[in-house]
């Protein structure tokens, strides 16, 4: 991160501490890492860095695309992309991208949201927040939505809805499971997040963490966790949550 002789990537082993390696990186809003490749994303760019050398791999941008949040699921690189393109300014979807080599595998989600709201990737498994439902589904699954129960309709302006999709780039493969997560009130959309391990799916709202199964989108369990509504950050990891506030770290054990 930021340091007084600009942004900088540090490498260290994780056995003793050892600092390994400092480089210059350009500022960014969001990195993955892994053992093979670092990742990172700014409105304009995507960068790659080969993670045990540090060595630039690759960078992609392109002109009418704005960048947020990045995901990855084996050999593909999913982010959030904003278009500023004729007829479909502002509009949001889900770009597919080669993690070895930056290039473009086409869309996962075509840019027709008026927003993704939060992404979780992993598992054979991309989950969304999306905005507009209906204009996300392949035909045949509209018409599976609209017939299953009588009280949809197309209109699901201010509706917020999860969709699960199979991360092998198919974008016209049936989703995995979809449903309406949340009706607002008034125009303010509810701070929601969504995270991926083990095989579920952790959804926070508020102070609110609600488990799903990945696959199925079938309920585990749910669970109110004080000061979740105002978390620093966040994790999961094999049955355990980790959370961090202002001035607390605490640990706690998840719904199964």
């Amino acid at each position: 991160g930021p340091s007084n002789q600009g942004h900088r990537i540090v490498r260290m082993s994780l056995g003793s501490g050892e600092l390994l390696e400092v480089r210059e990186i350009e500022p960014f809003d969001e990195a993955l890492v892994a053992e093979d490749f670092c990742v990172s994303v700014t409105p304009n760019k995507i960068s790659c860095l080969a993670t045990g050398s540090l060595e630039p791999i690759w960078s992609y941008g392109k002109k009418g695309q704005r960048f947020h949040r990045i995901g990855r699921d084996g050999k593909r690189l999913f982010v959030v992309a904003t278009m500023a393109t004729t007829g479909r300014t502002g509009k949001q979807g889900v770009l597919m991208l080669d993690v070895s080599t930056g290039r473009p595998m086409g869309w996962l989600l075509d840019s027709s949201q008026t927003a993704v709201r939060c992404m979780a990737v992993g598992s054979d498994c991309v989950t969304l927040v999306v905005s507009d439902l209906m204009a996300a589904l392949p035909q045949e699954s509209v018409l599976e939505y609209l017939t299953s129960n009588t009280e949809n309709d197309l209109d699901d302006h201010g509706r917020l809805h999860l969709l699960c999709l199979p991360s092998d780039g198919t974008k016209s493969a049936k989703p995995l499971w979809f449903e309406e997560l949340h009706e607002p009130s008034s125009d303010e959309f509810p701070d929601i997040l969504v995270s991926h391990n083990s095989g579920k799916l952790y959804i926070v709202q508020g102070a609110s963490l609600d488990v799903r199964d990945l696959v199925s989108g079938g309920k585990l369990g749910e669970m109110t966790v004080p000061g979740l509504d105002e978390h620093v950050a966040w994790s999961v990891s094999q049955g355990a949550g980790v959370l961090a506030e202002e001035t607390r770290i605490s640990i706690f054990e998840v719904p199964d």
